[in-house]
C-alpha cells in the first residue's frame, strides 16, 4: 500500500491513527449510512482487503453487501459475486452484532459448500454450479427469509456504530 493510500486509509478509518488524540463527531442523522460511506471508501483504498479495515467497519460493510446483493439477485447472487468472498466473515459479524437468526440463515446457505465457499471468484463459481438443485432451490428459501430480516439488524447496526463512533467518526 501506498503512502498516499495509508493517508487516505487513516483519514477513511481514523482507529488508524489512534495513538492521536480523537475528537468524537457525532453523526445524528444517519449512522448507519455515514458509517457505510466511509466503510465504503476504506474497503476500495484498501484494495477490497478486509484485513486491513477497522474491525468495526466490518458489521456495517458486510451486512450491506449482504442487503443489497440478496435483494437484486438473491443469496446464491450474493455469493456468485466479489462479496461472496466474505460468506464466512459476513455470518460472523452477524452473531457479533447480535443477529443471531439472519446469521443462522447465513450459515445453513453456506453448509451446501464442502469447506466453505472459496475466497478465489473462479472456484467459487464452480462450487455453485455443482450445487444440486434443492440445495439451489432451499439456498434461494434461505435468501427470502434473510430478506425478512427476523432480527432488528438495523437497529443491531445502529448500536454497534454508536458505540464504536470513536473509531468509525473521529478525527485526529
Amino acid at each position: 500500500m501506498s503512502e498516499e493510500d495509508r493517508e487516505d486509509l487513516e483519514w477513511a478509518c481514523p482507529v488508524a491513527a489512534l495513538d492521536r488524540a480523537v475528537t468524537l463527531y457525532v453523526v445524528a442523522e444517519d449512522p448507519v449510512g455515514r458509517a457505510l460511506d466511509i466503510a465504503q471508501r476504506a474497503y476500495e483504498i484498501a484494495g477490497r482487503d478486509l484485513s486491513l479495515l477497522p474491525k468495526p467497519l466490518l458489521p456495517v460493510l458486510l451486512v450491506s453487501e449482504l442487503e443489497c446483493e440478496t435483494a437484486v439477485n438473491g443469496l446464491l447472487g450474493w455469493l456468485d459475486n466479489s462479496s461472496g468472498a466474505n460468506a464466512v466473515e459476513t455470518a460472523v459479524v452477524l452473531e457479533e452484532i447480535g443477529a443471531k437468526q439472519v446469521a443462522l440463515l447465513v450459515r445453513e446457505a453456506l453448509a451446501f459448500f464442502p469447506s466453505s465457499p472459496s475466497k478465489d471468484w473462479t472456484v467459487r463459481r464452480e462450487q455453485i454450479a455443482r450445487l444440486p438443485e434443492p440445495a439451489v432451490h432451499r439456498i434461494g428459501e434461505i435468501g427470502r427469509a434473510i430478506l425478512e430480516w427476523p432480527d432488528d439488524v438495523n437497529a443491531l447496526l445502529a448500536t454497534q456504530i454508536l458505540r464504536d463512533s470513536r473509531v468509525i467518526f473521529g478525527k485526529s
